[in-house]
C-alpha cells in the first residue's frame, strides 16, 4: 500500500474534525472505531482510508473483484445472499405492527 493509503493520527482528527485526544477516546470509548495498523516506529501510528471510510459510511469500492473468484463460490455467494435477503425480508414482513 501506499503512503496515500493512510491516515496520521493528525490527519485523521483532522478528517474526522476532533482532536488528537478525541481519537483516542473514540479508540478507548468506541469498540467498533478503526485501530491503528502496526508500524516499524511504534510511536507512528496510521489508519487505513478505508478502514475509516467503512468506519464513516463511504462507499468503499470492494477489495476484490467477482470476476477473480472461482465460479463455484460466485455460484455459493449468490445462494447465500439471496437466503439472507429472503431472511430478512421475512422478519420484516412477519414483524409486529405498531400502529
Amino acid at each position: 500500500m501506499a503512503e496515500q493509503d493512510f491516515y496520521t493520527v493528525i490527519e485523521l482528527a483532522e478528517r474526522l474534525d476532533c482532536s488528537v485526544s478525541g481519537i483516542n477516546l473514540k479508540l478507548k470509548n468506541e469498540p467498533d472505531f478503526p485501530k491503528p495498523i502496526p508500524t516499524a516506529k511504534r510511536a507512528v501510528r496510521k489508519w487505513r482510508k478505508r478502514d475509516i471510510d467503512i468506519y464513516l459510511g463511504v462507499h468503499v469500492e470492494p477489495a476484490i473483484s467477482l470476476e477473480a473468484l472461482p465460479p463455484q463460490l460466485i455460484r455459493a455467494l449468490s445462494i447465500v445472499v439471496q437466503e439472507a435477503v429472503q431472511k430478512g425480508l421475512n422478519d420484516v414482513m412477519n414483524a409486529p405492527r405498531h400502529d
